[in-house]
């Protein structure tokens, strides 16, 4: 815009100035009116999270009391390891609530070990899978080849109510096999 264009916008009137600062003002109250509730919901709204922060850390601890006191009447080689999970485990859900009641809470929490370990485990289980369906296809295995095959690609149809109905009866094959192998020796 050059200077001339400004220049060619006529100036408001007295009167519109007037008429839109009564406007203006009436929507600045409802503003700030509006801005006071949500700062008040805000300020209930982080009481309640406080409170309830305070009440999981004091619950936790109270759990990690009783496990300790059951704890201490296993055998006295299983104690240590497991109290100091458990200490451990406290420390981490300490942590996870102090960074919550902070206002931290995009960042990262802890995982429990015995999650790592479980994915760590499925992991070595589905990279396994192969290998055993190849194992399983070369043995020419009553199992269908299809199904064994469909393992490969989601190991978790293996529980599939046809797989445990085809498996059933593969053991009732193995087991009836060995009996009659058994009764004529």
């Amino acid at each position: 815009m050059t200077s001339t264009e400004s220049a060619a916008v006529p100036p408001a009137s007295q009167e519109e100035i007037q008429k839109g600062w009564n406007d203006l003002t009436l929507k600045v109250k409802q503003l700030e009116a509006e801005a006071a509730v949500r700062e008040q919901e805000n300020k209930n709204l982080r009481t309640v999270m406080e409170r309830l922060i305070e009440h999981r850390q004091k619950s936790h601890s109270e759990l990690v009391l009783i496990l300790s006191g059951l704890v201490s009447k296993l055998p006295i080689n299983d104690v240590g390891v497991i109290v100091s999970k458990l200490v451990e485990h406290n420390a981490h859900v300490s942590e996870t609530c102090t960074a919550l009641a902070k206002g931290k809470a995009d960042a990262p929490l802890p995982q429990p070990m015995i999650l790592k370990a479980m994915e760590q485990t499925r992991r070595d289980l589905a990279a396994g899978v192969k290998s055993t369906v190849d194992e399983l296809l070369g043995t020419n295995s009553p199992l269908d080849a299809e199904m064994l095959k469909g393992f490969v690609a989601n190991p978790d149809t293996f529980f599939s109510p046809p797989v445990v109905r085809a498996t059933r009866g593969l053991v009732a094959q193995v087991d009836g096999s060995r009996i009659s192998s058994i009764e004529r020796h």
